[in-house]
């Protein structure tokens, strides 16, 4: 529960919005709710940050084999519960301490129901046809499936299983990537479907991304961030909210997410300089080098393969600079010059520190309330 609430945490700050998974009652509800508090469960609601996907198919195999008879099958569920929505959330609240009742109730079902939707019909069929013609490729045999050219009907239960697993990761992957959508999930099997998918890796691009700038600011690993700040999840809509979060957002997929290879930390840097483009002169651009040398050898690791900047080229940029600025420049360090010379002439329109700003003043506020 820790993970998920760290994870949870990290995902709304970092992702416009976060869809969520539900096969039959919906008690991923109550669950949102007692996590992020009315309040905040409402405010991601209304903002569209959260969004639940009812998956209405699966697939299944026959436990014991029957000769000429296929072991592998699709199936599309009946049950209200499984494929009407409100039935899905109304079930989802019986299992929620002091639920809402009357007009309450009705309510909440109204405003988490504009928020579900479904997947397209027959998704579940069309990702077993695909295994069923790696099987009889014998392109699962890496998993431990043999070749079959006919009838599943005398593979194993684990191998049967195994499919199951092959065509349930696949037909996820596919409504991901057809929605323009990704995951965190590890998709073990088809690996060499994941590896190639474009929007599959930016995801990770934008974390580790945000990681290296977070390191500039002071600001921990997000899910590490969460532990010193109190009712993080309760609080969590405040920030993503605001204007100048959901501009740290684009601008954080756009960067990180999309041209990872531009280096992320420049791209910050000059981002939160002037419009006249500090770094791009002399003095800034070693400046730039002195930083990226402190966070390198700091332990900011990401951060400076990030920009792929050398630790002995800027050292030697430090000494220029501190012959530039006396004796004072000596003792301060990499990340105090920066604060000095570099982030005092921040633009006054936005930036994405702002962000780091907001996130700073959680934890300032949290610290003020402890005794």
């Amino acid at each position: 529960m820790d993970k998920l609430q760290r994870s949870l945490f990290e995902n709304l700050l970092l992702f416009d919005k976060l869809a969520v998974k539900i096969e039959g009652e919906a008690i991923a509800v109550p669950l949102l709710i007692r996590l992020f508090g009315e309040r905040g469960f409402d405010a991601l609601i209304e903002e569209g940050a959260l969004e639940f996907v009812l998956w209405t198919e699966s697939i299944a195999f026959l436990v014991n084999n029957i000769p000429g008879v296929d072991g592998m099958v699709s199936m599309a569920h009946s049950n209200p519960v499984y494929i009407d929505p409100e039935r899905s959330i109304e079930s989802g609240l019986s299992w929620m301490q002091n639920a809402p009742t009357g007009r309450k109730r009705r309510q909440l079902v109204e405003r988490v129901l504009k928020r579900f939707r479904s997947h397209e019909k027959n998704i579940a069929a069309n990702g077993l046809k695909v295994v069923r013609a790696a099987l009889a490729n014998g392109d699962l045999e890496y998993y431990g499936v043999p070749k079959v050219t006919g009838h599943a009907d005398q593979l194993t239960a684990t191998e049967k299983q195994t499919l199951a697993r092959c065509a349930e990761d696949l037909v996820e992957y596919d409504f991901l990537l057809k929605n323009n959508m990704t995951s965190f999930s590890n998709y073990r099997y088809f690996s060499p479907f994941w590896a190639s998918a474009e929007r599959f890796q930016a995801v990770n691009r934008t974390v580790s991304g945000f990681s290296s700038v977070s390191t500039l600011e002071g600001i921990p690993d997000l899910k590490q961030f969460f532990g010193e700040i109190e009712y993080p999840l309760k609080r969590v809509h405040k920030v993503r909210g605001k204007a100048s979060s959901r501009r740290f957002r684009g601008w954080l997929e756009k960067t990180a997410g999309g041209a990872p290879e531009a280096g992320l930390v420049p791209a910050y840097l000059d981002a939160i300089s002037d419009q006249q483009g500090v770094l791009n002169t002399t003095s800034g651009k070693i400046l730039k080098n002195v930083l990226l040398a402190a966070v390198g050898t700091a332990g900011g690791t990401a951060a400076s393969e990030a920009a792929g900047a050398s630790v002995g080229i800027a050292a030697g940029a430090a000494t220029m600079l501190a012959a530039q600025k006396g004796a004072e420049t000596v003792a301060a360090s990499a990340l105090g010059l920066l604060d000095s010379f570099l982030l005092e002439r921040v633009a006054k329109g936005w930036s994405p520190r702002m962000f780091f700003d907001d996130l700073s003043k959680l934890k300032d506020v949290s610290t003020r309330k402890r005794p």
